[in-house]
């Protein structure tokens, strides 16, 4: 079994899509990996802001970026209120996609965003067959039983902007 366990109890494993057999995964970045920078987890020790995750719970609906651009539909399926950062789960995709950020970064923003900047919107993988001209966000949480982060939650004003580094991702 390719996972390591941390010292908090958490497990890691690597991606499924890079199919790695054996060895030390952990040691071993591949591309695109290779190039990627790591960051201690000291950066997220004094947000100095320990209000940041407070509206942000569990199975809460939101829009987010993916590491191709994409602006999702996803869910928050984490809170780590001790370093203020949430994880966010892109709805209709496996795990791989998932990632910690800041509710302040960039990268996150309220339902309803991408329309009022008419951006386009990736519904979840199979529903509505992404049809993504007809998905309706009113619909899409009484449907599954879920409200929204509230608006009044994110800090940024600047969602989606391309120009802000994320720290985190």
């Amino acid at each position: 079994q390719n996972t390591v366990e941390g010292t908090n109890g958490a497990t890691l494993s690597p991606p499924s899509h890079m199919g790695y057999q054996g060895g030390s995964w952990l040691l071993t970045l591949q591309p695109p990996f290779d190039s990627c920078v790591s960051y201690a987890i000291a950066i997220f020790e004094s947000r100095g802001e320990s209000h940041l995750v407070d509206e942000f719970r569990v199975g809460r609906k939101l829009e987010a970026v993916d590491f191709l651009g994409h602006h999702c539909v996803a869910t928050v399926a984490a809170v780590d209120r001790r370093y203020q950062r949430i994880f966010i789960h892109f709805d209709g995709w496996e795990g791989d996609w998932d990632f910690w950020t800041s509710p302040d970064s960039a990268l996150v923003a309220p339902v309803g965003t991408t329309e009022s900047l008419e951006l386009p919107l990736d519904p979840p993988r199979g529903y509505l067959q992404g049809d993504k001209e007809n998905f309706e966000w009113t619909a899409y949480l009484e449907e599954t039983l879920s409200e929204a982060v509230p608006a009044s939650a994110f800090v940024q004003k600047d969602f989606f902007d391309p120009t802000l580094q994320d720290a985190e991702s």
